[in-house]
């Protein structure tokens, strides 16, 4: 390409090291960007991930807890006079059985811890789940969960 001023020959190609264009200033700019931004979506693709299996764990424990406490209360005894209620020792049995399926098919198998209550026609699970994230590991935590399943009795 010929130059108007100077009528002499000017080349296509870039300048070396000493060269004025604005493409010589952004030279490495985006490896830049790249090394600054990759940590930093990675830690908050790590917090998505994590925080997805933090509400998993939570709603387990609730899932759980209502599981069993329904399949408690589900244990009734008649007794003449009193009207029917809950069998404890069955009701108990069931929830724990409840509980100790849930615990062979959940993610979090090691975590889960259930207590019992019941009364003349309802039963209360409490159950905790322990949670470990896998890539952040300071959010490590557990959630707890009580449900109550009142007898329904059809007439």
């Amino acid at each position: 390409m010929i130059s108007p001023r100077s009528g002499r020959r000017r080349s296509l190609r870039r300048r070396g090291p000493g060269r004025s264009s604005k493409a010589a200033t952004e030279d490495g700019y985006v490896t830049i960007w790249m090394l600054s931004w990759t940590p930093v979506l990675l830690v908050g693709l790590a917090a998505i991930v994590d925080y997805g299996a933090a509400i998993q764990a939570r709603a387990l424990a609730s899932d759980v807890a209502l599981g069993a406490a329904r399949a408690g209360a589900a244990e009734v005894e008649s007794v003449t006079g009193e009207g029917p209620r809950i069998d404890a020792p069955a009701a108990i049995a069931s929830a724990t059985g409840y509980v100790a399926e849930a615990a062979g098919r959940s993610p979090q198998r090691t975590g889960l811890v259930a207590t019992y209550g019941t009364g003349p026609d309802a039963v209360t699970v409490t159950v905790t789940v322990s949670y470990e994230p896998w890539l952040l590991r300071n959010m490590t935590g557990s959630f707890t969960r009580t449900e109550t399943a009142q007898m329904q009795v059809g007439r």
